[in-house]
């Protein structure tokens, strides 16, 4: 874990058993956009090779505060979310289990599940992308996952026979194929998957809205 001042942080949080890292300098973050920029600070998280793993274009909109952690939510999606990401339910948690997270998804079990319905991707920062969370009964399968309108019209597939696991999480923005935000309405996920060891075929199709700012 990074901390500007080791001491000072085993003294507030005496109970966290992961390594401390005090770098030798400790820059600001700028918690404000500034004009003419999309976002604030980018915290970027890169692998040894450099790569970049994940990144956070934080903004205060975001949440988090002097004192309060700003937590992820799913840790499966990306940091770049901002609707992934929730201020600190109890000031802080360092080493312990975000207090507002889901986890790895919802954790129903569900052959197909979302969240939350309806939707409302106007960028606001909240409801902005649909969780679709898949779940399958064998180590391999076949998964195709598409978007209808309400009048059968294949709108987008989000998955086209793919190969996953026992399990998927996907999100969608509430775009079309084209990428151009669609309107409000009802719109039906349809979800079909083989498996690889045995054939067993499922599908199911359900309705999600997308609707105007909640």
């Amino acid at each position: 874990m990074l901390v500007s001042d080791s001491s000072a942080f085993r003294t507030v949080w005496p109970n966290v058993q992961c390594p401390l890292l005090q770098p030798s300098g400790w820059p600001v973050l700028n918690n404000n956009t500034q004009q003419g920029m999309e976002w604030a600070d980018i915290l970027i998280l890169r692998e040894s090779y450099l790569c970049v793993m994940d990144y956070v274009p934080y903004d205060d909109d975001w949440g988090g505060s002097s004192g309060v952690s700003l937590e992820k939510m799913n840790p499966d999606f990306s940091g770049y979310e901002p609707a992934n990401w929730s201020s600190c339910t109890s000031g802080g948690t360092p080493g312990a289990i975000n207090s507002c997270s889901a986890g790895s998804g919802s954790g129903s079990g569900e052959f197909l599940c979302y969240y939350p319905d309806p939707f409302s991707p106007d960028g606001d920062g909240r409801d902005d992308v649909l969780t679709i969370e898949m779940n399958f009964q064998h180590p391999e399968n076949e998964v195709t996952l598409e978007i209808y309108n309400i009048q059968g019209r294949l709108l987008l597939q989000l998955l086209h026979r793919e190969i996953c696991g026992l399990s998927k999480i996907i999100t969608w923005n509430g775009t079309g194929e084209s990428g151009g935000r669609l309107p409000v309405g009802r719109y039906i996920i349809y979800l079909n998957s083989r498996a690889e060891d045995t054939g067993e075929y499922r599908e199911t199709c359900d309705v999600v809205i997308l609707a105007r700012p909640l």
